[in-house]
């Protein structure tokens, strides 16, 4: 017979660090004609234009994801 203990500690200092923040500024995206796209214009005023359009993510430039609290896991194993 064996028995073995295992102990699992995840976040341990309760850790709160952002991983990833939301980047995505428009939610479905905005007209631009050809001309626009070509002559660098959507590229130079995106920002305005999407500002423009009243389509911006009210979560721009938030965190995201961020670390879950802290948990812990026990276990035991009996071998025969």
């Amino acid at each position: 017979s064996r028995a073995a203990i295992n102990l699992q500690l995840n976040n341990m200092t309760n850790t709160r660090t952002v991983q990833s923040d939301e980047m995505t500024l428009n939610l479905d995206g905005i007209y631009a004609t050809d001309a626009e796209i070509l002559g660098g214009t959507l590229a130079n005023n995106y920002t305005a234009m999407v500002i423009d359009a009243g389509d911006t993510n009210y979560g721009y430039n938030r965190w995201s994801t961020q670390f879950p609290p802290w948990s812990a896991r026990l276990g035991l194993k009996f071998s025969f």
